[in-house]
């Protein structure tokens, strides 16, 4: 399966595996990569319920990058409450 994944994505096997074992964070050009290998969007390789609304997620993102650091500390401070 990895090398399969690997012919599809162009990234290599020990990117692949640290991934699947959480070693480290994908960047934004990995998962283009593997959105692009699988014709899916970020929103539904990164977004477990696929019945999100992504304009949404856009908009809040779209606010989000007016938030100063302190802001975003506290908006995820506040949404890892509301997630348990």
């Amino acid at each position: 399966m990895t090398l399969k994944f690997v012919e599809l994505t162009d990234l290599s096997v020990d990117a692949i595996r640290n991934i699947e074992q959480n070693k480290y964070t994908p960047t934004a050009s990995t998962i283009n990569s593997i959105c692009s290998a699988f014709k899916i969007t970020p929103f539904e390789l990164l977004l477990p319920d696929a019945s999100v609304d992504e304009n949404l997620i856009l908009e809040i993102n779209s606010k989000l990058k007016l938030c100063t650091n302190d802001d975003l500390r506290r908006i995820s401070k506040m949404i890892d409450v509301i997630r348990k």
